[in-house]
């Protein structure tokens, strides 16, 4: 059992890398993953001694390829509010800055090479939240109505808030794997659209099941199964069954924010608002479990903040960078989580000429052989 323990330490460690400790000290809750699997990713990092008034502070936007461990491009920022940047692929990335007028707010979109376009400039964007979609990204002002929504092609427009059934803004949202499905809450009601915004059930929105509380933060397990977490405490799986939202599991929780998923190791998580501690739960039925391993890392301690890309591939704690897609991953993870490509993925590595160390090949085996009799 030691030896087997060892080989599938040494085969996840190969699976990880770190990121450079480039403009001063990380801040990893500001990480952004590019939607519907991309492999690209944001990381913005404070520059430390450079401030422009009260609420601004100066930061590097530094552009990864996740799938080279490379960096692709950079920008520098002056971020206002506390909300992340948007990573929406390998060659754009949306942010929110101080503008040059008092009080007002520029949504700007930068690219390689210096490139900066100012798409929206106006006072409710301060703390709005950004998010990439498939084919485009969602602007939300925290107290505006409204949602400004780009699709690839198509210039921003308005959809007012109200028309979902949020009268009072939201207080929660959520983007599936693919990126073409969003979750919105407000109190007890959910809604679920389209990149588009518009809804998915004729129904519309739907209320969460008496005792649940007003839904805090939310994230997707995968696209028809989706988590809430509630401001009175406690989790709720939910799985979409046609025109149906089913509550498959709960689990006693205490109130969490900043929720990620990592279906590879059959695990969710998120840190407990009160406390600021981390908090993981089985992805299947909710119930308390340790953290995995690999957060650990060489200090032995669970990170205080965790985050993962929709679907789990790529997960941020620290400066580590977790790949669940490459097959020397798989010798960390259950057996039952890998899934038809990744069994596929795990042959053509094996019987590709791959030579990893003989017990690490062994074990790789022995996980091909276990996944494919299930």
């Amino acid at each position: 059992p030691h030896a087997v323990a060892r080989a599938a330490r040494a085969a996840a460690a190969r699976a990880v890398w770190r990121l450079p400790r480039t403009g001063g000290p990380g801040a990893p809750e500001r990480v952004s993953f590019a939607p519907g699997q991309q492999p690209a990713m944001a990381w913005e990092t404070y520059l430390p001694g450079k401030r422009r008034g009260r609420r601004e502070h100066a930061t590097r936007i530094d552009v990864y390829d996740l799938a080279g461990r490379s960096l692709l491009w950079s920008a520098d920022h002056f971020r206002t509010g506390t909300e992340p940047v948007a990573c929406l692929g390998p060659d754009a990335v949306l942010a929110l800055r101080a503008g040059h007028l008092w009080a007002q707010v520029e949504l700007v979109l930068y690219r390689p090479g210096g490139r900066t376009e100012v798409l929206a400039s106006d006072p409710t964007l301060m703390e709005a939240r950004i998010f990439a979609t498939a084919d485009g990204f969602v602007v939300l002002p925290w107290d505006a109505g409204v949602a400004l929504v780009a699709e690839r092609g198509r210039p921003l427009r308005e959809v007012r808030l109200a028309d979902l059934g949020l009268v009072r803004g939201f207080t929660a949202y959520a983007v599936d794997p693919t990126g073409r499905r969003i979750l919105f809450a407000r109190g007890d009601r959910v809604v679920l659209t389209d990149a588009g915004l518009d809804p998915l059930s004729p129904r519309g929105w739907w209320r969460v099941p008496d005792g649940h509380g007003p839904v805090d933060a939310a994230v997707f397990l995968s696209p028809d199964e989706a988590v809430t977490s509630a401001s009175t405490g406690g989790l709720y799986l939910f799985e979409q069954e046609a025109d149906r939202t089913l509550l498959t599991a709960m689990s006693e929780a205490p109130r969490m924010d900043h929720l990620f998923a990592v279906p590879g190791w059959r695990v969710l998580g998120g840190r407990s608002v009160e406390e600021e501690t981390p908090h993981t739960f089985d992805a299947v039925d909710l119930a308390p479990v340790p953290p995995p391993r690999p957060f650990a890392g060489p200090s032995g301690r669970t990170p205080r903040t965790v985050t993962a890309s929709p679907g789990g591939r790529y997960v941020v704690h620290g400066d580590e960078v977790h790949d669940l897609g490459l097959p020397l991953s798989f010798a960390g993870r259950p057996v039952a989580s890998l899934t038809p490509a990744d069994r596929a993925a795990l042959g053509a590595f094996l019987d590709g000429g791959a030579t990893p160390p003989s017990a690490v090949g062994e074990l790789l085996r022995l996980v091909r052989d276990l996944a494919s009799a299930d």
